[in-house]
């Protein structure tokens, strides 16, 4: 029974091995999309914004047996949210943004394949627009908001062949605020303390 177990469990590692032999070592790929974004503060959701994205992507092949990739990019995100109501506001924020993450290759046939995946992100304000009374003001020289944020998300991409077609959410991690023009700063409504990025975005994009 153990010889019988054991030969069948070297068989099955020989199979998974050839086939993994199939999966591509390294997927270079572009992609570009929509992004509606908001803002946290203080457990309160602020109205969301439409912005995009566009990026590079690399996956590294980490495991010999198994479709497990390392994934790495490089991508300029638009984030921001929208204060409605009393003294209403407008912000654009544009980062540049490197994901790190580890996805799973699920080949369903030759065409077809389905990545969920998790990472994480690191971003860095290049741009930040607030409209606020008629009055426009670069939020990251002013110093209301603090050009670096960080955090964590998920994703689904749908590969068919070479085209890929992705649905991802990032939740923000960091406080990027530091104080607030238009609340003041002995105020705890959304826009000032605690705020936080979050965003869905669906993608779509050309694997090499």
């Amino acid at each position: 029974m153990k010889k019988k177990l054991t030969l069948f469990a070297l068989s099955l590692m020989l199979i998974t091995g050839m086939s993994a032999q199939d999966y591509q070592g390294n997927i270079f790929g572009v992609k570009a999309g929509y992004v509606s974004s908001w803002a946290t503060s203080w457990g309160v959701a602020s109205s969301p914004i439409t912005t995009a994205s566009i990026g590079i992507s690399d996956q590294i092949m980490l495991s010999y047996y198994y479709p497990f990739y390392l994934d790495l990019g490089l991508e300029f995100t638009g984030k921001g949210y929208a204060i409605t109501g009393y003294e209403s506001s407008k912000t654009n924020l544009w980062y540049a943004q490197i994901p790190v993450g580890i996805s799973y290759h699920i080949v369903m046939d030759r065409d077809v394949t389905i990545e969920p995946s998790v990472c994480g992100y690191y971003a860095f304000g290049a741009m930040g627009f607030r409209r606020h009374n008629e009055m426009m003001s670069n939020v990251f020289s002013d110093g209301s908001t603090k050009r670096h944020d960080a955090g964590i998300g998920c994703g689904i991409a749908f590969i068919f062949q070479h085209v890929s077609l992705g649905v991802n959410y990032r939740m923000g991690l960091l406080d990027i605020d530091k104080s607030d023009p238009i609340y003041g700063d002995d105020t705890t409504k959304l826009g000032y303390k605690k705020l936080r990025n979050n965003y869905i975005s669906a993608t779509i994009g050309y694997n090499f």
